[in-house]
Order: C-alpha cells, then structure tokens, then sequence
C-alpha cells in the first residue's frame, strides 16, 4: 500500500514539471523579438533612392543668364565718318524723307531705317546719337555719313572724316498724358457763373486807433 501511493505520488510530480515546462516553452516561443537583434537587410536587395548625377545637379543649381535690359543685337563698328555737304540740303533720302543738315540724322549701308545709333570720335571723345534714315555711304573705307549738325558736335568739320565707333542704342520714348478735357456741367456752370467784382471791406486804420484807445480807457 505504501509502495503504490508512492508511485502515484511520483507520477503527479512528474507530470507536473512536464506541464511546467511546455508552458516555459511556449512562452519563449511567443517572446517578441528586439528591434536591436533585428536582421541587417542584405546588401544585395535593391534600393528605392534615385541617385542624380553630379552633372545633372551642377546644371540644376546654375542659374541662367539673364541678358540685360540694354543689351542690343547689332555689334559695335569701327571705321570712317564723313559728313553731307551743302549741297545735298533738301534732297530725299532712303526713307523719304527730305535731308536737313541741321538735324542729327546719319546714312548706313546696313543698319534698319529709323534706328539709333551712338556716334563717338575716337580722338576727340565726343559722342552723338543720330538717327539713320538714308543708304551710304558709297565711298570705300567710309562706313557712316553724318549730317552737318552731327558733324560739327563731333568736331569733323575741319578735318572732313574721323574714325567713330558705332553703337547701336533704342530710342527713350517718352509717355506724355494727354490733358482731361473738362465735363460738360462743369463747362455749363462756368459758363453760368456771374462775373461780379470782388469787394473787400477794410477798416480805416485812423478809425481802428480810434477804437482801441476808446476800448482802453473804459
């Protein structure tokens, strides 16, 4: 009897720490594991980051050139001037117009009709800014003619040519209001208005004395 209930009572035990253990177990097994013992992705899995090239990030970052508000697209030139002579007072030109030698006006080969270009004596550092309204001139080596008022300013008179640098400018266009015209009730009661002399009342200056003393003796 002793024996068996021994047995028995063994057989409890064992059970139990069998049933302990398959409960340790599970436990250990759902135990979460720690960001620290995370595995490290492999090198070789592809990455998502676009890469740009250096070159493609120098040309994004540069910034483009801006061309200035007074930039021109004719060149400069360099070369002879010669001026019209008397003669050639009141004759048409290329654009149509009738040559005035006491307007700064000037004869080109290429340059537009109507445009402006920035005469300048190289030796004598005088400019002037002309207006090209005739074809010429045709005379080799000479690459402008200019009027007789240009020349005089440029000091060519005398000398007949000089050599001028070319520098084509734009015009300076000058916005002028034109002036309101006045409503027509506003024209009605001017037109309405009496026209009555304006009478100023001034007190006498001896009367004005008188006043004040009288005033001040009281």
């Amino acid at each position: 009897m002793v024996a068996n209930a021994f047995i028995r009572r063994a057989r409890v035990v064992s059970l139990a720490s069998v049933g302990a253990l398959v409960v340790v177990s599970g436990c250990a097994a759902h135990r979460p594991v720690s960001a620290a013992a995370a595995p490290e992705p492999s090198q070789d899995e592809p990455r998502d980051v676009r890469e740009t090239p250096a070159a493609e990030a120098s040309s994004v970052d540069a910034p483009a050139a801006i061309a200035p508000d007074n930039a021109v697209s004719q060149p400069l030139q360099v070369g002879e001037a010669s001026f019209y002579s008397s003669k050639f007072q009141g004759r048409r030109t290329a654009s149509g117009e009738r040559y005035d030698m006491n307007a700064l006006t000037a004869a080109h080969r290429t340059l537009p009709l109507g445009s402006y270009v920035r005469v300048s004596n190289v030796s004598r550092t005088r400019s002037v800014v002309v207006r090209i309204n005739d074809r010429g001139p045709f005379v080799k080596g000479r690459m402008i003619d200019l009027s007789f008022a240009a020349a005089s300013l440029l000091g060519l008179r005398n000398a007949g040519h000089a050599r001028v640098l070319l520098e084509p400018v734009e015009p300076i266009r000058l916005q002028i209001a034109q002036p309101v015209a006045a409503s027509n009730k506003a024209r009605v009661y001017h037109a309405k208005a009496p026209k009555r002399p304006m009478k100023l009342r001034l007190a006498h200056p001896r009367r004005h004395g008188a006043r004040a003393r009288a005033q001040a003796s009281a």
